[in-house]
């Protein structure tokens, strides 16, 4: 139907969605989710602010313990010992950082969920099982698209589409999807 027949078929009549040009139909786990979140540029922040925590308390824990720790004490006052001393603080910090983000995968992806990813030329529409509703990015709302080995992270500021590399039938179409998103984003 042209416009002018819709506008005068009155509000009964609606127009069809057009099919989406692609559909690709995976699934994801929490390895794909886990993949994501050490990616995500909002939790690299988060995780490299910690870091720099650890260090200062590192320093703190050193300085103390070289005021505390009497003099006479010489083994205690070796490079050996002020390194670990040192590291301490990071590495406890980098190890609940670590288990934390983990738990935040698991809360979010139990199980493996069904994805069906419908691809039209400027938009993008992932329906997963886990959700009521779908996720909808158009070219102009991508943000960032991410290409690894394994996967490609279509992120947008209301959410991330994770396509691993087995939905696709080989490198070259991942590789294709991932310069395409790129290009036709805003």
């Amino acid at each position: 139907m042209t416009e002018a027949q819709l506008r005068d078929a009155g509000p009964e009549v609606q127009r069809r969605a057009m099919p989406p040009e692609t559909v690709l139909h995976y699934q994801l786990d929490a390895r794909d989710a886990l993949a994501w979140e050490r990616l995500n540029p909002q939790g690299r922040k988060l995780r490299r602010m910690g870091i720099g925590r650890g260090l200062v308390g590192g320093m703190g824990l050193l300085t103390l313990s070289s005021r505390v720790l009497p003099a006479s004490v010489p083994a205690l006052h070796s490079s050996a010992v002020a390194g670990a001393l040192f590291a301490l603080p990071l590495g406890l910090l980098m190890l609940m950082q670590r288990l934390a983000l983990r738990r935040h995968v698991r809360e979010a992806m139990p199980e493996p969920v069904g994805v069906r990813l419908e691809l039209w030329k400027r938009r993008i529409a992932e329906h997963r099982s886990d959700r009521a509703a779908p996720l909808v990015l158009g070219a102009a709302s991508v943000r960032e698209v991410i290409e690894t080995d394994r996967h490609v992270f279509v992120h947008a500021s209301s959410g991330t589409i994770i396509v691993p590399a087995t939905a696709f039938a080989d490198a070259a179409a991942k590789r294709a999807f991932a310069a395409y998103w790129d290009k036709v984003s805003g």
